[in-house]
């Protein structure tokens, strides 16, 4: 019987390569996506488990790696907050725009609806 030592590269029939080619790729998308910030720290973590038989004779052995990459920043916008007759409504524009409080005030000295 042929035996040679484990290592990282002959491991589960070399299946780190391809998972860390596959974390490398989401980094380098990851990197270039406009949304999220340039300078965040990206990593690719490698995890491996060995679990040996009860008579310590076999190791189950398992390949993890997994990119941690940082979220796209959110996307920011406004909504438009105004009164008309079935109360608080939004819009996302707004030709005209008072304040909510502004008009809340209106409509309590009986002004009409701005919104």
């Amino acid at each position: 019987m042929d035996t040679q030592p484990v290592s990282l590269l002959n491991l589960n029939g070399s299946v780190i390569t391809e998972k860390f080619n596959a974390a490398m790729r989401k980094v380098l998308d990851n990197i270039a996506d406009p949304t999220v910030k340039a300078d965040a720290v990206r990593k690719i973590k490698i995890e491996i488990r060995i679990k040996p038989d009860e008579d310590r004779s076999n190791a189950q052995t398992e390949i993890d790696c997994d990119p941690v990459l940082p979220k796209p920043r959110p996307s920011k916008s406004f909504i438009y907050l105004s009164l008309d007759e079935d109360g608080v409504k939004a819009t996302v524009s707004t030709a005209h725009q008072l304040s909510l409080r502004d008009e809340l005030e209106n409509r309590k000295q009986g002004g009409s609806n701005a919104g």
